[in-house]
């Protein structure tokens, strides 16, 4: 979060602490967000399982793939 940046280059301590609780809490319930390694090696898993040779023309097929395992 930026805001926390902000507040400890303006030497704000108990802000920092608040937006810190609030950033905790939202990670708390949002899901894990993947790295672009973990990303790229499933979409290159799915390709392959889904023997899609021309992402052109089999895109549609890849993203239905995609959205149906990592919604």
């Amino acid at each position: 979060m930026e805001t926390i940046g902000f507040l400890k280059q303006a030497n704000k301590s108990n802000e920092i602490i608040v937006e810190e609780q609030k950033k905790a809490l939202l990670e708390f319930y949002l899901p894990a967000v993947m790295t672009k390694e973990q990303t790229t090696e499933i979409i290159k898993k799915l390709i392959s399982d889904n023997n899609i040779t021309d992402l052109k023309t089999q895109r549609g097929l890849l993203m239905k793939a995609l959205m149906a395992n990592y919604a």
